[in-house]
């Protein structure tokens, strides 16, 4: 570890705060997080997370097999 940090090579990590909305604070600042599947803030999105219920009840949550196998359905 020493090696690392003498050079130059060691990372340190952070400790991020709230995320919320494609946001997180680092340090007490604000950031656009665009490490994480939500940097657009559509995670918690009513009309998204309504979208995806109907499109599960309807399709089911798993692909029945892959494409070059059974052709494109």
């Amino acid at each position: 570890m020493e090696n690392l940090h003498t050079a130059g090579l060691f990372h340190d990590e952070y400790e991020t705060g709230i995320r919320d909305s494609g946001s997180v604070q680092v340090e007490g600042v604000s950031y656009i997080d665009l490490t994480s599947q939500d940097y657009l803030g559509l995670a918690l999105d009513p009309k998204i997370k309504k979208a995806a219920q109907r499109a599960i009840e309807e399709d089911g949550v798993s692909m029945g097999s892959q494409r070059f196998i059974t052709g494109t359905h």
